[in-house]
């Protein structure tokens, strides 16, 4: 659900779940993502355009019997491009990501999305960086 603030701002927010069982088993399903719902502003003016995204991830209980419990973390997204002019229907974008997950005081302690057979949280950071010719 997003709300467009004017042409160059928008705000949106979102969320999904999935829930799922095996019949005629006491098992549940491997590999089953956890709930997660977040918020994500957008900024386009002209040739600079950014997002700042929170997604926070539940706690995953649903487990297969081989998996592990995963808790639940927060991931924050930051995004900044700029588009050079090269002419009539040319350009190239510059862009620069970077994710944190659990790596801020108020977010929690850090977590993957749970893969199966996952027996350690590890905080993950990094920045990545690139050009695409439109």
């Amino acid at each position: 659900m997003s709300y467009q603030f004017n042409p160059t701002s928008r705000l949106t927010v979102f969320g999904d779940y999935v829930d799922t069982n095996i019949r005629n088993n006491d098992d549940n399903l491997p590999r089953i993502p956890p709930g997660r719902l977040g918020v994500r502003y957008e900024l386009d003016a002209g040739p600079l355009s950014g997002d700042l995204e929170y997604v926070h991830t539940f706690a995953q209980n649903k487990l297969a019997l081989y998996e592990t419990r995963t808790a639940g973390y927060g991931l924050l997204n930051a995004t900044l491009a700029y588009r050079f002019d090269m002419g009539p229907a040319k350009g190239v974008e510059c862009a620069i990501n970077s994710e944190m997950r659990g790596a801020v005081a108020v977010l929690p302690p850090p977590s993957f999305v749970h893969p199966p057979l996952c027996l350690e949280a590890s905080a993950r950071r990094h920045c990545r960086s690139g050009a695409a010719l439109l």
